[in-house]
């Protein structure tokens, strides 16, 4: 743990985006508290040069803003600079192009001139290559901290999110040509009906496999036993019926928070 990894541990990745939102801010800062001792007037076209810089009161005003939503940008989290300085690099971009077509005009409410263009268009186009650097790029490797952002997360109990199983795509393939035969074990009906409410193939094979699993676990091991015929008086309705009453009620008090007996 460093001062620019107060919360988290060391990344290259996040010194990169902390280091440049810092460094820039403190320049704007410096810039701006220069730029108010300059004999300048707030609105002037023309203004003072401040280190190698036309300026005025309004733009050392900016500055100074600027300056510290970076320093304070990178004071708090990798992510957060990376944003800020894609952020402000858009902005300097577009500053630079807006400022060269008012020059030498009554619009230059900032009092720019060639050097400052030149400044807004370079400093944005870093910024912008600083702040996405090991984040918005493909095939992100491993060690980024950026690895995996954004993906969706399963809830606590759920199996890991992970490509389709095709043996498990099989088992329920088999399971909806049992059921349309009328042959369905009560297992494989209960599969069923747990993925018949999902859309995906990977999210019903993942049901199909948790409520199996379920199954084993929880029901009686006859019915496989005993072949297609299932429990003595036990037919393919009844026990997708039964089955699904099982199941609702499992659902009822996991919501509920009453554990399942």
């Amino acid at each position: 743990m460093d001062a620019f990894h107060a919360d988290r541990a060391p990344n290259p990745v996040h010194t990169v985006h902390r280091v440049s939102a810092a460094a820039l801010g403190c320049f704007l800062l410096l810039f701006g508290v220069l730029s108010f001792a300059a004999p300048v007037g707030f609105l002037a076209t023309s203004g003072a040069v401040v280190l190698g810089l036309s300026t005025n009161g309004l733009l050392a005003t900016v500055s100074v803003i600027v300056g510290a939503v970076l320093v304070v940008a990178a004071s708090r989290s990798g992510p957060t600079a990376s944003s800020t300085l894609v952020i402000f690099g858009g902005l300097f971009v577009i500053s630079g192009v807006a400022n060269a077509v008012v020059l030498d005009t009554a619009l230059n409410i900032f009092a720019f001139r060639v050097s400052n263009v030149v400044f807004s268009l370079v400093v944005g186009a870093v910024l912008l290559t600083l702040g996405a650097y090991g984040r918005f790029t493909g095939r992100l490797p491993d060690t980024s901290p950026y690895h995996g952002h954004g993906q969706p997360t399963t809830a606590a109990g759920d199996m890991p999110d992970r490509p389709l199983d095709p043996q498990t795509a099989r088992a329920l393939a088999d399971a909806e040509r049992a059921m349309a035969e009328h042959t369905a074990t009560p297992r494989q009906i209960a599969g069923v009906v747990a993925a018949a409410a999902y859309r995906t193939e990977e999210d019903r094979s993942r049901a199909f496999a948790q409520a199996t699993a379920a199954f084993d676990r929880e029901l009686p091991q006859e019915g496989e036993e005993r072949g297609t015929e299932g429990p003595p008086g036990l037919t393919e309705r009844g026990a997708g019926r039964g089955i699904r009453r099982h199941f609702r009620r499992r659902h009822s008090r996991a919501v509920s928070g009453v554990p399942n007996s």
